[in-house]
């Protein structure tokens, strides 16, 4: 049985996110936004270059993979998220950026889930027992270890965990909260997509672990075509994707 692919190796800011999602917006070729990547990326990651297995290489493989290069079958998805960032000021693009890197790398949203399960049932999280949980689905492998590490304490670089008076452990940050209920449902697909869910509970959807560093209103499914809602039982609502109904 083949183990599942990591993919997302490096750590990445926010602002090299940005960038990507900026060019795309703008309507620039993929060639000229791999090389401005390149261009503002060399004097941050020194190591390598245009070769892929260098570590620039690899940062910008990740960041055009999630708004670029992005697979087909996520395309609606990615613009939809672009049309979202184009319509939101900046210090509310986050959970975009969060949602697009969660559905292109199921990887991300091991991590994550495993952040937010630890911090619903204790409060707080250690690199330790992220770690943990994450080899148990892709192995116990050197380069697990390193890519989760770079997940982790990049959540950290992105505000969305804090340090605690304890050394080690960590805590989230006071949640962003959330107004679009369109954002709401579109972080909800990426949600469903980086687990692999068909369905959710509609009443429970907000509550995922992967989208632990959000405070979001009920989501409505009626403004996402690739979602929709069924009633099961007497009282019970469920959110489904449409293209695995």
């Amino acid at each position: 049985m083949s183990r599942p692919s990591i993919g997302f190796t490096q750590r990445i800011e926010l602002e090299w996110l940005e960038w990507t999602a900026q060019m795309a917006l703008a309507g620039l070729p993929e060639d000229e936004i791999y090389a401005e990547l390149q261009n503002r990326l060399r004097p941050i990651v020194s190591v390598g270059g245009h070769d892929n297995r260098s570590n620039r290489g690899k940062v910008v493989g990740i960041l055009l993979k999630i708004w670029v290069k992005t697979v087909k079958e996520l395309r609606p998805f990615r613009d939809e998220g672009l049309a979202l960032l184009a319509q939101s000021p900046a210090s509310c693009h986050l959970p975009i950026h969060w949602g697009m890197i969660m559905a292109t790398y199921p990887f991300f949203g091991t991590v994550v889930d495993a952040v937010g399960r630890l911090l619903q049932l204790q409060g707080t999280v250690t690199f330790a027992q992220v770690g943990r949980r994450v080899q148990e689905k892709y192995g116990e492998r050197e380069s697990i270890h390193r890519a989760t590490q770079r997940v982790f304490y990049g959540l950290h670089d992105w505000d969305v965990l804090k340090n605690t008076n304890e050394r080690t452990v960590l805590t989230n940050t006071e949640l962003m909260e959330i107004n679009s209920t369109t954002l709401s449902s579109w972080l909800i697909e990426a949600a469903m997509i980086t687990i692999g869910a068909q369905s959710t509970p509609l009443s429970t959807s907000t509550k995922m672990p992967v989208l632990f560093p959000f405070s979001m209103p009920e989501p409505r499914i009626t403004s996402n075509e690739r979602l929709e809602i069924f009633r099961q039982g007497l009282d019970s609502d469920v959110i489904m994707r449409a293209e695995l109904l």
